[in-house]
């Protein structure tokens, strides 16, 4: 079991070199801390010119001092319930598509998650592997024969479309740990 000021020493560690916590804007959880390390001249005066941006806190788990960053991009709520909801366990994920009631509004909700494939284009001796968005006409090709798994890489920016699912009746799916598993045309 980790100590909160070990987790500071862990949070600061993965955030970067001399930067420090006021550890009274610290979020405790039952499994870990959410902490706000920024530059050691800001927590020290409080100038708002000191202040660093673009950081949402790194959750230090209590139990094996992992350390999860979070960005900016959601508010430190939104952060722990998309850690909460398993979706940051693992760095890539797959949607199984295993039964479809309506084509039309399936493929319009696959297309929002930004599944994507790539071809390995050589040119020159250098491998390119440049990511091309699925057409609507694959996909509905795709869902008309399930099961249909599609690679849609890190679920962080996409959790509310990821929740959103739950309420659709158009498909039925899973949301899996990607194995190995890539998109293909």
């Amino acid at each position: 079991m980790f100590t909160f000021q070990k987790a500071i020493k862990i949070a600061i560690a993965k955030e970067g070199s001399d930067l420090a916590v006021n550890p009274d804007h610290a979020v405790e959880k039952s499994y870990g801390w959410v902490i706000f390390p920024n530059s050691r001249e800001f927590i020290e005066t409080g100038d708002q010119d000191e202040m660093l941006i673009g950081s949402g806190g790194v959750l230090v788990l209590k139990d094996s001092g992992k350390a999860i960053q979070f960005s900016s991009a959601f508010s430190v709520e939104k952060n722990l319930e998309i850690y909460e909801s398993g979706y940051l366990d693992h760095d890539n994920w797959d949607i199984v598509i295993t039964r479809v009631f309506d084509a039309r509004d399936a493929v319009d909700q696959i297309l929002a998650l930004g599944a994507t494939y790539v071809i390995p284009e050589v040119e020159s001796g250098i491998t390119w592997r440049i990511a091309k968005t699925y057409t609507r006409n694959r996909l509905k090709e795709l869902v008309r024969r399930p099961p249909v798994r599609l690679n849609i890489g890190q679920i962080y920016f996409n959790y509310d479309l990821i929740v959103a699912l739950k309420q659709q009746d158009s498909f039925e799916y899973l949301i899996e740990p990607n194995q190995g598993y890539e998109n293909t045309p």
